[in-house]
Formats: C-alpha cells, structure tokens, sequence
C-alpha cells in the first residue's frame, strides 16, 4: 500500500519541547512525515477576545506543501470555539497543544503520541473523501465515547478517553469501508494506535502507585532474598 506523505509546521513557541526526531522516524505503513518546517513568528491573535487564532488566519500563516498529501500546523494556543484540533482547508489543517498537555497527562502519554492518534485520525478522513479533509466534524464524529478515533470529543478533555490504545469502532469500520476507504489500510492504521499507549516505565509506576501494599510486600521480599544470597556467598567464601 502507498504511503501518504505529510509534513508538519510547527507554529511558533511551544511551551513545551516536541521530539522532532521521533516523529520523522515513526515506523508507519501507511503514512510517512516528510517535513517537518517551523515559523518561529506569528502574527497577533485575532479572535475577539484577542487571544486565539481564527481558521481564515491560517491559510495566511503558512502554505500546505505542493509535496505532500496534507500539512499540519501544530501551535500552543487557543483555535476557534477552543477545539484541540480545525480542518481549514482540503490540504490543511491545525492541531493546538494549547492545555494539552495538562489534560493528556491523564492518560499517562506524550505530546507525540497525541500529534500522532490525530495524524491518523486525518490520514482516514483524507482517504474517505477522496483526497480531502472536510472540515465538518458533524459529518466524520460519533458523540458518544467509544474510545474510537471518531469520538467528536466536544469537551477538550474528553480526548483522554481515545488516547491509550484508541481504536476504529465497529460502526466507523463500516462506514469507512462503505466509502470505499481500502480495507487494508483501514485494519492496518487499526493494528499500528494500538502502539499509542503508555510506555513501560510509566506503566510499571502505575501499577506500584495503584498496588502499593502488594507493591511493598514483593519490595519486602526481594530484599529478604536479596540478604540470603549475600549471606550465603559470604559463607561459602569464608569456608574456602
């Protein structure tokens, strides 16, 4: 299956660092980033209350790239009506890290991996209407909370929810397949958010903050065992 190439713009200054590395090199078979730019000055805000950016300012900000199937501008501040993410034209659209960060704290996972269940939430957007994305999100969301990439997510933290290992719901599946969006790549982005999950060291802390007592006791005894096996060389050594 063909890759879709999409590029990222990062929009001025994030109060948080954004492992560019790690996003270049993401192992997908169905979509590659093949730049990432950054516009480290942007304009004055423009919404009415003088603190946020309208869809319109966008397409003045920065240009989709003629070489790639869509751009993303990823920026640290508020987009209209406050949604974490807009579609502003077929080939454009904005991701906002603006209280973010706080709210995917929740679900124990990294700004990367928020930027990516979004990359692929757009990449079966752009597939179902034909090289597109619509900027309706009545037409692509469910309202309810499955979990699912298309959970409309009307309350920003809501997200939290289809952050760790998100899925493709049964009734998306359908629709997806309905609209003629191949099969293969509808199962493989399925297998791929599967990987949008919590990190081993994190888990590990998880389950020591949830199982404390269990937690202490397997703390108690590994260090029982610990003293019987230096007790037991120390002896072995002395003998000989």
């Amino acid at each position: 299956m063909e890759k879709l190439k999409i590029d990222l713009c990062l929009l001025g200054r994030a109060k948080f660092e954004i492992d560019q590395k790690s996003l270049m090199n993401h192992n997908s078979k169905v979509f590659s980033i093949s730049d990432i730019r950054c516009i480290s000055t942007l304009p004055e805000c423009d919404l009415p209350d003088k603190w946020g950016y309208s869809d319109s300012i966008f397409t003045k900000i920065f240009q989709p790239s003629t070489n790639s199937a869509f751009s993303i501008g990823i920026v640290d501040a508020p987009l209209e009506k406050n949604y974490y993410m807009r579609r502003i034209l077929d080939n454009q659209c904005v991701i906002s890290l603006f209280e973010m960060k706080e709210i995917i704290q929740t679900s124990h996972v990294s700004l990367e991996k928020y930027i990516l269940r979004n990359i692929y939430e757009l990449l079966l957007i752009y597939h179902r209407y034909n090289n597109r994305i619509i900027n309706s999100i009545y037409t692509v969301a469910h309202s309810d909370i499955r979990k699912c990439l298309f959970d409309m997510s009307g309350h920003k933290t809501d997200i939290a929810y289809s952050m760790t290992k998100p899925i493709i719901c049964e009734e998306c599946t359908t629709v997806l397949n309905k609209s003629g969006v191949d099969n293969n790549i509808v199962e493989q982005v399925r297998k791929e958010i599967k990987k949008i999950n919590i990190n081993r060291t994190t888990r590990f802390i998880i389950f020591v903050k949830n199982h404390l007592i269990f937690s202490l006791i397997i703390s108690s005894v590994w260090a029982l065992l610990l003293s019987v096996i230096a007790s037991a060389i120390t002896i072995a050594l002395f003998k000989n």
